[in-house]
């Protein structure tokens, strides 16, 4: 009887370390869930060891190991609750966090959205125009010069009609003449905005047919126009121009809103 206590002693106390020993985590940096398996894994075991022990001792078996034994599945029982209890709470805690991470994106999205919306509404329009081949190579004092030959009319600013340029949103604009001649023709032209000259320029030389530009920036507010202006006409042939090499044109585009 002496030996089946001490038998059963050392069995507690041997089952007792291996809880103590399963309920202490390994490794201090290792993740939650691996803290978890590795605990089951030891409680497992620890059964494993110790219905081994009973089966190589049937002859030592008493009541009291019996007792004992039972009393080591009830902890593991309990401890098996424990774990799926973690494992539950982790759930939990992760669903939140996966809540809590969602509605940041959410948020995240919403503000990109409203980014994206605001900078569309400050986009400059693709707002350009290029026209040449004036209808009228020799025009009168005070005549806006009509370009026939439209090459690209974007925002529909110019009219072919009237030879103006009206702009259809407010902003800097850019606007530009090429103005080629015939020899020995003393020409005068300005690029005016509502009869406000922005740049004035002259043209003459004494031989072959000339051309030269000018440019100049402007702010118009939307229905403004801006169109070249005839400052002294004449009457022979004044303005010249050839698809193939010198165009006498008149184009413009929205820079900035």
């Amino acid at each position: 009887m002496a030996r089946t206590h001490v038998y059963f002693c050392a069995l507690f106390i041997s089952t007792f370390s291996s809880v103590v020993l399963a309920l202490e985590p390994v490794c201090p940096v290792c993740s939650k869930y691996d803290y978890e398996e590795k605990l089951l894994e030891r409680v497992i075991r620890m059964e494993f060891t110790v219905e081994k022990i009973v089966k190589d001792n049937k002859a030592a078996v008493s009541d009291q190991i019996n007792e004992g034994l039972d009393i080591v599945r009830r902890e593991n029982a309990q401890l098996r609750e424990l774990i799926s209890e973690m494992s539950t709470n982790h759930t939990d805690y992760e669903r939140q966090q996966s809540n809590k991470v969602e509605e940041s994106l959410s948020s995240a999205r919403a503000s990109l959205d409203d980014a994206i919306q605001l900078t569309k509404a400050k986009e400059t329009p693709f707002v350009l125009f290029h026209a040449s081949n004036p209808k009228d190579t020799s025009p009168a004092t005070g005549d806006t010069i009509v370009f026939s030959d439209i090459q690209t009319n974007e925002g529909l600013g110019y009219d072919d009609v009237t030879g103006k340029f009206t702009a259809p949103v407010s902003g800097l604009y850019m606007f530009f003449i090429q103005v080629c001649v015939y020899d020995k023709v003393y020409v005068n032209l300005q690029l005016v905005k509502e009869a406000n000259v922005l740049i004035g320029s002259s043209y003459y030389h004494t031989q072959g047919h000339p051309c030269s530009s000018a440019q100049v920036f402007t702010r118009l507010v939307e229905s403004e126009s801006v169109w070249v202006y005839c400052v002294s006409g004449r009457d022979q042939a004044q303005l010249y121009h050839t698809t193939s090499a010198r165009w006498t044109s008149f184009g413009g585009a929205l820079v900035h809103i």
